[in-house]
């Protein structure tokens, strides 16, 4: 629930008021404790859910982010850690698709550390779900998430996904080892994950076929089956 143009004070006094508050994420929901009786936890849902991952034709050695092009979602440490891996994986590369502010100092960035080739910044396209498909690897880097719509796009699709454990949504999301794998918001603990991903094919795709299975329970008839207890629980 989000309150514009009003003061800080406005905004908590306004939130004491209800009866139920609605978070996306567990870490966003303890904040909130403090001033609301009862909150509650409902992530966004999919817009999207593949039945079936396993015939997706894949580009191999294709890595995908996505994301607005700012400074939240460090696209820039993404670059400086692929930048310490690449050489020894020339077959593998990163697709950013996104807009921002930050592009040209992103592709500035990739042109100076010689990646022009190996990583490319696209523009933002409504047929982002195909281009999940077709990719190994999702990479999720940011300084913080409200509740990461693109990471359970990604595992919709049957990608494993290395994601910072950044505050507000990741750790609740990804099972670490399971579904994916969770790194400290630095560049070397980052290109130690994607290489990681990277050459452990086998367990990189098991982990993609769990993360599908756990991306199941943000199916849009799922999330709503628990809105409806939400707006139930206050009518009784």
């Amino acid at each position: 629930m989000f309150f514009a143009n009003v003061g800080k004070k406005m905004q908590i006094r306004a939130i004491k008021k209800c009866d139920l508050l609605v978070s996306l994420t567990n870490e966003d929901a303890q904040c909130w404790r403090k001033y609301v009786r009862k909150v509650e936890i409902h992530p966004n849902p999919l817009s999207f859910y593949f039945d079936d991952v396993e015939h997706f034709e894949k580009k191999e050695g294709r890595i995908i982010a996505v994301g607005g092009l700012n400074v939240y979602k460090r696209f820039d440490r993404l670059i400086d850690a692929f930048a310490l891996i690449a050489t020894k994986y020339p077959q593998w590369y990163i697709d950013i698709f996104g807009e921002g502010e930050d592009r040209r100092s992103l592709e500035k960035q990739i042109k100076e550390l010689g990646l022009e080739n190996r990583i490319h910044v696209n523009a933002p396209t409504h047929q982002i779900a195909s281009e999940y498909q077709r990719s190994q690897l999702f990479v999720l880097s940011s300084d913080t998430e409200g509740f990461s719509l693109v990471l359970i796009e990604a595992m919709a699709s049957g990608l494993a996904c290395v994601a910072t454990n950044c505050p507000y949504g990741p750790a609740g999301i990804i099972e670490d080892g399971v579904t994916g794998l969770l790194c400290k918001m630095e560049v070397r603990d980052l290109a130690d994950k994607m290489e990681w991903m990277i050459t452990h094919e086998k367990e990189r795709q098991e982990m993609g076929y769990r993360a599908h299975q756990s991306a199941a329970r943000y199916r849009k008839e799922n999330v709503m089956k628990e809105w409806e207890k939400a707006y139930i629980s206050l009518i009784e």
